[in-house]
């Protein structure tokens, strides 16, 4: 994220506030589609990483509280992030 953001605003990115950087994170814009583009596909890449590290800690609390709300992949098709 760290390249995209320097390409798209020109400006380092240790120089940046949190609140900006949330801003980029969730699709704010910076100036450049390309750079935003990259910054989208790096999010959604972690996130999708973040999801499945943890899947086996949200069956486990799942199963000892006896709770069901975990949403269940979709055999061939897309996930909730669209790829």
């Amino acid at each position: 994220m760290g390249q995209a953001y320097e390409v798209g605003t020109g400006r380092d990115i240790e120089g940046a506030s949190e609140e900006e950087l949330m801003r980029v994170a969730l699709g704010g814009r910076i100036g450049s589609s390309v750079a935003e583009d990259n910054i989208d596909h790096a999010v959604k890449r972690y996130l999708k990483r973040s999801w499945r590290t943890r899947e086996w800690l949200t069956k486990l609390t799942n199963e000892i509280l006896d709770r069901h709300d975990v949403i269940e992949r979709w055999q061939g098709t897309s996930d909730i992030f669209g790829s």
